[in-house]
């Protein structure tokens, strides 16, 4: 990551990536980014999808955009396309898994 602070005040979260991997929780933000941006490095992405995808699970503003929509009530969603299929990076606070 990006030696960012982690996020104060937003708790466990909640990654998917949908149709790839099944949901899992994580105590810390940065730690759900990471894990997201390992999970996708393995797929056959075009290199504009992966760059995309990089830039908005490790870049620089990644984790206090995530930690802001989060805060907000909110959930991030990245959709991609692999082999014509849309899926979604999910990210959530873990509470509300069943949403």
């Amino acid at each position: 990551m990006t030696g960012e602070q982690d996020a104060p005040g937003v708790g466990p979260v909640m990654v998917e990536l949908t149709g790839i991997t099944a949901p899992a929780t994580f105590a810390r933000l940065a730690d759900a980014l990471a894990a997201s941006w390992q999970s996708v490095q393995a797929l056959p992405l075009g290199s504009l999808e992966r760059n995309w995808l990089r830039e908005m699970l490790t870049g620089p503003g990644a984790q206090h955009c995530a930690q802001e929509t989060l805060r907000q009530g909110q959930h991030m969603e990245l959709v991609f396309t692999l082999a014509g299929v849309p899926h979604t990076v999910k990210v959530q606070p873990a509470e509300q898994e069943g949403a």
